[in-house]
């Protein structure tokens, strides 16, 4: 799902992306010298503003799971982003766009299914390299159980880390009273065997079965015939 404006065109507001699906997008490598697929699960592009994205569940895709370009004015809330390659959320500002201004990010759950994805990535390589100017970003999950240290990408001028949620809440404020996973692998695992991701994209309930107990990230215990609702 994109959608973007530009700099000098006049702006639009009330538009939303609500309860959506967005599952595996593999952008083909064949034939290009990248090594890293190109497909975001949302790609809110160049200015797009006011815009709400609420209650959507993205995994499997080869770059990020939702990928926010130059915007301002988002609320971006109770979403489910899981097992992007590079990042399940991304914020990068480039020169010659607006600035990050007015972004609301709370109650996402993103969690990167493997030690080489990131849950957050944040970059500026713009003179505007104060991350906490940016909005709201806090009350998430940010969610790596395979190792739950250095989870979160920063990169601005002359600063390029990985980060624990203390440090970065230390460099950005934000996630302040985000949690971590609740639950930790060695890295050296098949997250295959431990981490199991389940959706419903019908329009009647679907029950699976359990072969575990399992526990999701706000601690909640299950096992045996669990019941998704329609769409979650």
């Amino acid at each position: 799902i994109m959608t973007g404006s530009s700099f000098t065109a006049p702006q639009n507001y009330g538009r939303k992306i609500i309860s959506n699906i967005v599952l595996n997008g593999l952008s083909a490598l064949e034939g290009t010298t990248s090594t890293v697929g190109a497909t975001n699960g949302i790609y809110l592009d160049d200015d797009a503003s006011g815009i709400i994205v609420d209650s959507n569940t993205i995994a499997n895709n080869n770059k990020d799971g939702m990928y926010l370009h130059n915007n301002y004015s988002l609320f971006v809330r109770n979403n489910t982003i899981y097992n992007s390659a590079v990042s399940q959320l991304r914020l990068t500002h480039n020169t010659g766009h607006n600035s990050f201004r007015n972004i609301v990010s709370n109650n996402n759950l993103l969690v990167a299914k493997t030690v080489s994805e990131s849950t957050l990535y944040a970059q500026t390589d713009a003179t505007d390299i104060n991350f906490y100017l940016w909005g709201n970003i806090d009350s998430n999950w940010q969610a790596r159980p395979l190792l739950q240290t250095t989870i979160i990408k920063a990169v601005k001028p002359n600063y390029n880390q990985n980060l624990n949620i203390s440090d970065w809440y230390a460099l950005s404020t934000f996630d302040q009273h985000s949690l971590i996973s609740p639950k930790t692998f060695a890295s050296t695992i098949n997250p295959d065997d431990s981490i199991r991701f389940e959706y419903n994209a019908t329009n009647s309930t679907r029950t699976i079965n359990l072969d575990k107990i399992y526990i999701d990230l706000k601690k909640n215990q299950y096992s045996g015939p669990v019941d998704l609702p329609p769409f979650s």
